[in-house]
């Protein structure tokens, strides 16, 4: 009989083991959902896109508490034609050779079908070159169905267990996620989510680190299987261990485990549910129960026959102790696994204010030994507690009175409540107090030290840039609201919008690193520049805001816009390299320019475009006009959006002849637009608005595909020239486009020349050379135009084999009288002559200009004295109409 008790025991004390298990899975595992959780935070507190800079300082932070999460990433929702502009930007930040990426066989990443959206990770704390950079995460059918379901439902879910790509050992793992919808708009049904879905946080993690990280510190003679969602009866385990120290188990299946005495435990995984099956290990529990019986047996040898007639006459009683001390062991074993496993600090008093129970959490969270404060602290009052701690720790509550009294007034109201301290250390802890129904009362403690600084990084991210510490746009708006609160009348400040002259190049050509710490120092600048009561805020990218509040009159605004833009101005050296920039300033005042923040801001953005039209470094106040040019500017783009869908576009041809035999050798193509209204519209009128929209991509497209169509029906050996901009070589598929134009046409590759400026090598010289060798090798020419116009058109030339060098006009001009063009001209033939490329004269209107450039070797012209631009009808009977032009005869 006592053999069988004491298996109870045995089988009792394994049955609180397997409690204690489970119960820091779920709490390991809430762990965890909680740094998910943080990220979501910060994406949604912020009313405007997080950084990259941000995401990284941000999460860091979170990765360095849990060994555990592989990577976590945001995966911004792209659509489908949002594509190639969201690549570019990639490769812009500084991700090589990003695009849209499925996971394909054998751990191969191709480029992604085309589909209507895509979520590829592109913020994750793994290094700038990794691969992981653009794999959608929304490819595949479980992982799509879980997108689905964690975008429809607004929850946190997991995939089923996948093989990861990257990861130690079996690199089994899965990937949890939360949704991030819209700031400012509704997502309380499905439809409402699936319209206003911005992306969703992603932490990726390695089942097996996962688990043994939760469970390092257990140990205890069990073993644990984890089975994942829909496991059948006869399904292996994901993770599988003996929690008694080194060594190594073989894989169960439920059916297997469900024969022998076991414990099974639900684990919530977001809303997708595990099960944890835990077993004891055989010698564990068979050895206490031996061991017990063996101890027992020979004391009974040696006490039985004095105590025989004692035994007897307690017999009858002997089942109902054995049961009293059954139900007392195993509730004790459980209040001491739940106490002292608890993520609070514990505190219990009685009636008499008192302390009877506390757990060695609130050792750990204060840094006291345990023994010493067991000892010590039971039968204190609370404030005799605070005392020992400082005792224990030489460390004190700060406020201590304030705190005594707060925790006073709580325990006199018999209510529940909580206290916010922070102890001398800087640690800041957070107490709950409970009152019990005997009269004494609970107090648990959380260290919340971690969550207030997350809480209050994630405020000052909301409310400072995080490149030049600089209040961001919310602050801004938030102070000139605030100033005119009280009414226009008495509002009365300058609202400065400006930003670099030249910076982007500067970015470009020197790098990103080199930018950032150009804003940086360009930020410190502008603050000596303002007197404590203004405010300076960047608005991003290189657009900075200045708040002047007081002035004594108008002079005041015009001197500090001049001090600025000399002080901004003034040369950066960074690693021993100098750097020019400007500073242009739109100003705009209130109450008289706006009375709400954005007419202010607007009105001070048009006072700064004024600034770059008339050549930057300069201040303009606003004017009522420049409202009227934009809302022309705007008009514009809007009509350029109509042309692009109803075909408005047509292309012109103008000639280019060879000097000594007069025949055509090239056409170039010159796109036109003829608007119902306008009537024909300038290219200088449109083509910016077209390169800073974006919309010279598909322009420029159809320009490609249209002018290789009609240079299929000209005679052999007549090239077509189409000019492409910057905007176009930034796509990634552009020289797709090119082979696809070849390929509708039937044009041979040889009878196309592309025509770049320098600013194509300038903004991205590496990616560019790529792009171009790509297509010198389907065969197309490439021509350098407006050559000489450039700081370094000549290194382009040394780092690239142009085909073709096109003399800007502005050196024709004027070439009978100018000794410099000439001397110009004449370098840039010899150099065309040595290097083997052609050279073309532009502008050529007189028999003057081309007998200079027929003397000089110049090998092609083109110009009005030529051929003027004509439609392609004009030019074919142009083309029939002689063999070599007149004008050259």
């Amino acid at each position: 009989m006592m053999a069988k008790s004491e298996t109870r025991v045995a089988i009792q004390e394994f049955d609180g083991r397997a409690d204690n298990q489970a119960a820091v899975l779920e709490n390991g595992i809430n762990e965890y959902w909680s740094e998910l959780y943080a990220v979501q935070d910060l994406f949604k507190s912020l009313n405007r896109n997080v950084t990259r800079e941000e995401f990284d300082r941000f999460v860091r932070l979170l990765m360095s508490r849990h060994s555990a999460i592989l990577n976590i990433a945001w995966a911004p929702r792209v659509k489908r034609g949002e594509r190639a502009a969201h690549e570019q930007l990639g490769v812009r930040e500084g991700l090589p050779d990003y695009h849209i990426r499925s996971l394909g066989p054998n751990g191969s990443l191709p480029a992604s079908r085309e589909r209507d959206e895509y979520f590829p990770k592109f913020y994750s704390t793994e290094a700038m070159g990794s691969p992981v950079y653009g794999i959608d995460i929304d490819d595949g059918a479980d992982q799509a169905r879980t997108l689905a379901h964690i975008r429809d439902e607004d929850a946190l879910s997991i995939t089923a267990p996948l093989r990861l790509y990257t990861g130690k050992g079996d690199r089994l793992g899965f990937w949890a996620g939360l949704p991030v919808y819209a700031p400012g708009l509704p997502h309380d049904t499905v439809e409402e989510r699936r319209k206003n879905l911005r992306g969703i946080v992603q932490g990726v993690f390695q089942i097996g680190v996962m688990f043994d990280s939760m469970l390092a510190k257990i140990r205890t003679p069990t073993r644990l299987y984890v089975f994942s969602a829909n496991a059948g009866a006869d399904d292996l385990p994901v993770y599988y261990a003996p929690r008694a120290g080194s060594g190594s188990i073989d894989a169960r299946s439920q059916s297997q485990l469900a024969a022998v005495l076991h414990r099974s435990f639900s684990l919530d995984f977001g809303d997708v549910k595990w099960t944890m099956v835990v077993t004891p290990e055989a010698s564990g529990l068979m050895s206490a129960a031996h061991e017990r019986s063996f101890i027992v047996l020979i004391c009974g040898l040696l006490l039985s026959g004095a105590a025989t007639w004692l035994l007897w006459s307690m017999r009858r009683h002997a089942r109902d102790v054995e049961i009293a001390n059954d139900r007392f062991a195993t509730q004790n074993m459980r209040f001491e696994a739940a106490l002292n496993n608890m993520a609070q600090g514990l505190m219990m008093f009685d009636s008499a204010g008192k302390l009877v129970i506390t757990n060695r959490q609130i050792a750990a969270l204060y840094g006291m030994p345990w023994e010493k404060w067991a000892v010590s602290a039971l039968g204190m009052t609370a404030p005799q507690t605070m005392q020992l701690a400082y005792d224990l720790t030489s460390v004190g509550v700060k406020n201590r009175a304030q705190i005594k009294a707060e925790l006073q007034s709580i325990l006199e109201r018999r209510a529940t409540g909580k206290i916010v301290f922070e102890r001398s250390n800087g640690r800041t802890f957070c107490a709950s107090c409970a009152p019990m129904a005997d009269g004494g009362f609970v107090l648990t403690f959380e260290d919340i030290t971690e969550n207030r600084r997350i809480e209050n990084q994630i405020s000052h991210m909301a409310h400072y840039d995080a490149l030049t510490d600089l209040p961001n746009r919310a602050v801004f708006y938030a102070r000139m609201e605030e100033l005119l609160r009280f009414g226009p009348e008495s509002a009365a400040f300058a609202v400065f919008s400006l930003d670099l002259d030249r910076f982007k190049s500067v970015n470009d050509t020197l790098g990103h690193p080199i930018g950032d710490r150009l804003l940086q120092a360009a930020a410190a600048r502008m603050l000596r520049c303002v007197r404590d009561t203004d405010t300076v805020a960047r608005l991003g990218g290189d657009e900075f805001a200045i708040l002047q509040i007081t002035f004594d009159k108008p002079a005041d605004i015009s001197m500090l816009a001049s001090r600025i833009i000399e002080t901004v101005g003034a040369p950066y050296q960074f690693d021993g390299q100098q750097i020019m920039v400007g500073a242009s300033v739109g100003i705009a005042l209130a109450p008289a320019d706006g009375t709400d923040p954005d007419q202010l801001i607007k009105n001070a953005d048009l006072a700064l475009y004024r600034c770059k039209a008339d050549g930057g470094s300069v201040y303009r106040f606003f004017e009522a006009e420049m409202d009227a040019r934009m809302r022309e500017r705007s008009a514009l783009e809007l009509d350029l959006r109509k042309a692009i869908m109803n075909g408005e576009f047509t292309l012109n041809y103008q000639a280019v002849v060879n000097i000594e035999t007069g025949k055509v050798t090239v056409c170039e193509a010159l796109i036109r637009w003829h608007h119902a209204e306008r009537g024909w519209v300038a290219p200088m009128d449109f083509i910016p608005i077209a390169e800073e929209t974006g919309l010279i991509v598909p322009i420029g497209e159809w320009v490609l595909n249209q002018a290789c169509a009609e240079a299929a029906h000209w005679p052999d050996g007549i090239v077509v020239a189409v000019n492409v901009s910057p905007a176009q070589f930034k796509s990634a598929d552009f020289v797709r486009v090119i082979a696809t134009a070849l390929a509708k046409s039937r044009l041979p590759a040889s009878r196309l020349e592309i025509e770049i400026t320098e600013l194509v090598l300038m903004q991205d010289n590496e990616s560019a050379l790529a792009s171009l060798h790509r297509i010198k090798e389907l065969g197309v020419s490439i021509a350098m135009d407006d050559f000489g116009t450039g700081y370094s058109s000549l290194g382009y030339l040394r780092s690239f084999p142009f085909d073709r060098i096109k003399i800007d006009q502005s050196f024709i001009r004027d070439l009978s009288k100018d000794k410099e063009s000439l001397a110009i001209l004449r370098a840039v033939v010899g150099l065309g002559r040595s290097l083997g490329i052609v050279t073309t004269a532009e502008g050529v209107e007189t028999r003057d200009q081309l007998e200079v450039l027929r003397t000089e070797g110049c090998t092609d012209a083109q110009g009005y004295l030529f051929s003027r631009p004509q439609n392609a009808a004009g030019l074919r009977d142009f083309l029939a109409a002689d063999a070599k032009v007149k004008a050259v005869a």
